[in-house]
């Protein structure tokens, strides 16, 4: 009993805050987080969040504490009150780390943080140098930087970045993405998928992204990768391009036009089975930190062929995979054609995937962080 007692006398409180539960990249690395947390002993992992999304009941079924502090209003004008609900939410109890995720749970969580003297801040870093498409939220970011005690990124170009706007060197760790087993579960055999999906006569290349901007769209690259398949479909009349995570309409809405060999699959619980269908899949972006989509793919034995747009570049290669330059949709034509003329082993890609992309180190390495700020 004493040394129960012992361990949960000695176990730290860490936040993990995130703008919603939602999923998607970044707020996915942190559910992940806070699972592996859950398990190991000597910290208290608990959710901050500010807005409810389609992931919320999978944040909810963790079981660990979580603190809804809402949103009044856009950004502009609703950053103070947020900051200052969020620092209500903990004046009588401070957390010993607050780990906050993306540029607006950065921004609100390093100025709340301001009236907790005695709690360390670690800020994630996710998406790289794009994210220099919201300004005002990086000048922000910049601003209050001085609070951070370290930051975390999933690549090294968003550790440069960070560099960049002040945060020093010897404050920044690079951790890559882990991607659970559970997150590529399946149920059913390939073929299977495939005869239900109605692609078993089809050369399936598969791509995975918002659409929920135009800024999102230019940095996917969405355009590119349409004349990419266009000149790829030319060459092999049997390919077909799957288009997860926006409907035919959403697509249109950002000004392109999907051709009648394509389909729009819109928002799915189910990628891993999408990209385990595939023949391929695609990554077309000009500016990734450290691409999930590319992760998952390869878990399930599915080849990637990628633009040279983050850290998962690394992955791709290791498994065989095939990356270009950004912004060449006929290199991209022709890498995505070499790698369906290959038949590649399934299972090797699987196994090299799983070596590189694991949850139990990221944890590790993350907590290892949070115990070197607290003197453990």
């Amino acid at each position: 009993m004493a040394s129960e007692n012992h361990i949960a006398s000695a176990a730290f409180r860490c936040v993990q805050l995130v703008p919603d539960t939602r999923d998607a990249g970044a707020e996915n690395q942190a559910r992940y987080l806070l699972e592996g947390l859950r398990e190991r002993e000597g910290v208290v992992p608990e959710l901050a969040y500010f807005g409810v999304e389609r992931a919320h009941q999978q944040f909810a079924e963790l079981g660990v504490p979580m603190r809804h502090v809402p949103r009044h209003g856009r950004f502009r004008v609703d950053a103070y009150g947020r900051m200052r609900r969020l620092r209500r939410a903990y004046a009588g109890d401070p957390p010993e780390v607050l780990h906050t995720w993306l540029l607006e749970g950065n921004v609100i969580g390093l100025a709340a943080a301001r009236a907790w003297p005695e709690t360390r801040v670690v800020i994630s870093q996710a998406g790289s140098w794009n994210e220099l498409d919201h300004p005002g939220l990086v000048r922000l970011e910049r601003l209050l930087l001085s609070r951070a005690d370290h930051a975390i990124s999933n690549s090294h170009g968003g550790a440069e970045m960070l560099a960049d706007l002040g945060m020093p060197p010897a404050r920044i760790s690079v951790i890559p993405n882990g991607i659970p087993a559970s997150r590529v579960e399946s149920h059913a055999e390939r073929e299977s998928l495939r005869a239900q999906l109605g692609w078993s006569d089809h050369e399936v290349v598969t791509w995975a992204g918002r659409m929920s901007d135009d800024k999102t769209a230019a940095q996917k690259d969405f355009g590119g990768l349409l004349r990419a398949a266009r000149a790829l479909h030319t060459r092999r009349p049997s390919v077909m391009l799957a288009v997860i995570g926006a409907t035919r309409d959403e697509v249109s809405a950002r000004g392109f036009e999907l051709p009648e060999w394509a389909a729009a699959l819109g928002w799915r619980t189910d990628p891993a089975d999408l990209f385990r269908a595939s023949d391929l899949v695609a990554i077309s972006s000009r500016m990734e930190g450290s691409s999930n989509v590319a992760g998952e793919a390869l878990l399930v034995g599915t080849p990637v062929v990628s633009t040279d747009c983050g850290d998962h570049c690394e992955v791709v290669r290791m498994t065989g995979g095939q990356v270009v330059r950004p912004g060449d949709p006929e290199a991209l034509a022709r890498a995505m054609r070499l790698a369906l003329e290959r038949k590649p082993d399934r299972s090797a890609i699987r196994r090299t995937a799983q070596e590189a992309l694991s949850v139990s180190e990221m944890v590790e390495r993350t907590q290892a962080v949070y115990e070197r700020l607290l003197g453990r």
